[in-house]
């Protein structure tokens, strides 16, 4: 058997964009812990169909008009970056607790297991349908692409604050 070795480039010092969006995402993987504890305190105090829906819509604005962000200076994209991020982080917490709260005591295993593969599976969609929507509009060098993409990110948040509102809180005992 041969050993592989990993070989290191002479000049391996990033550069600091690079530097920046490493940063730029740790901060927002950080700062989803407390967006989702803010958001899930303000569903207590205002009502999770309130709160909820609140949290979609800002969602489907800052989603939505992140495409526009791509004319923009790299440091203002980073720093938009994380406060949508936050912004989007708003309803995991309340969603999660809502949906336990409803759920018969008997079923919360496989209502919460139904829950995260429906959330995975949507972001798995998700993302597909925006790389598919970007590479149709021209791809990561045209304005309208990005926009179009991150727009169908933003109608999806909207779709979730229709839901929130239309959707009976007794939906089983019809």
């Amino acid at each position: 058997m041969g050993t592989v070795t990993l070989a290191q480039p002479a000049k391996a010092t990033p550069s600091t964009p690079v530097v920046a969006a490493l940063c730029a995402a740790e901060i927002l993987g950080l700062a989803g812990v407390p967006a989702g504890l803010i958001g899930n305190e303000l569903s207590i105090r205002y009502g999770l169909r309130t709160i909820a829906t609140l949290v979609f819509v800002l969602s489907a604005v800052a989603g939505g008009l992140f495409g526009f962000t791509a004319m923009l200076p790299y440091i203002a994209v980073l720093g938009l970056s994380v406060v949508a991020g936050f912004i989007v982080q708003g309803n995991f917490s309340n969603l999660t607790s809502g949906v336990l709260a409803v759920a018969a005591p008997r079923f919360r295993g496989a209502t919460i297991g139904l829950y995260s593969c429906v959330g995975f599976g949507a972001g798995f969609l998700g993302t597909l349908l925006f790389g598919v929507m970007l590479d149709q509009f021209g791809g990561t060098s045209q304005l309208a692409a990005w926009v179009l993409s991150f727009g169908s990110c933003g109608l999806a948040c909207l779709a979730g604050a229709a839901a929130t509102i239309f959707l009976p809180r007794n939906i089983w005992q019809r």
